[in-house]
């Protein structure tokens, strides 16, 4: 994944603005990292390609933030935006 951004989106459920910009990133070349609650994951499976990535993340819990950065960060080495 050489020079391709990595973008961690959250609230990326369809029908709201995480869901645009993941689509926004994506046009740029990024790597995007879409999230939303484990509830809301369906809403974004349409965003599934080469370049958008689904992942559960709930921003409201400590450990389900740390749990996500970790393996990204084992994954992607990093995370840009």
């Amino acid at each position: 994944m050489s020079d391709s951004k990595v973008v961690l989106v959250t609230g990326c459920a369809k029908g709201g603005i995480g869901y645009e910009y993941c689509k926004a990133f994506a046009e740029q070349n990024c790597h995007v990292l879409a999230s939303d609650i484990p509830q809301r994951v369906p809403d974004m499976l349409e965003l599934n390609s080469d370049k958008i990535e689904t992942l559960e993340l709930d921003v409201s819990s400590d450990e389900s933030v740390s749990l996500a950065v970790k393996n990204i960060i084992a994954k992607y080495g990093h995370i840009d935006i």
